[in-house]
């Protein structure tokens, strides 16, 4: 999974299917934010959040880019975080009002 774009609020995602199977995903993701080494997952902050239930098939060989709205953690304070979505991630960098992707992830 490679950062595609970010705004101040969401974040665009390509996620790739090399795997040579059919790969699942579904629209809740989760966040994280490194602390000391660590990976720690963000709390939510906006009340009555919920996710579909629905399931993307990405079959082998193919890829799909998805955005996710960030506006339920809250305002992100500087630091690393890493997107979730299923078994993958994707690092970004917040510092003095500005996200950016890492590279290499």
């Amino acid at each position: 999974m490679a950062i595609e774009d970010i705004g101040t609020s969401e974040i665009t995602v390509l996620i790739a299917n090399n795997s040579g199977e059919e790969f699942t995903y579904g629209e809740y993701f989760s966040l994280q934010k490194q602390i000391d080494g660590q990976w720690y997952t963000m709390p939510v902050r906006a009340d009555n959040v919920g996710f579909q239930d629905i399931a993307h098939i990405l079959p082998d060989g193919e890829s799909a880019s998805e955005t996710y709205n960030l506006d339920i953690y809250g305002t992100l304070e500087p630091g690393i975080y890493r997107l979730v979505v299923e078994t993958l991630g994707a690092e970004f960098l917040v510092g003095h009002g500005r996200m950016a992707g890492i590279e290499g992830e």
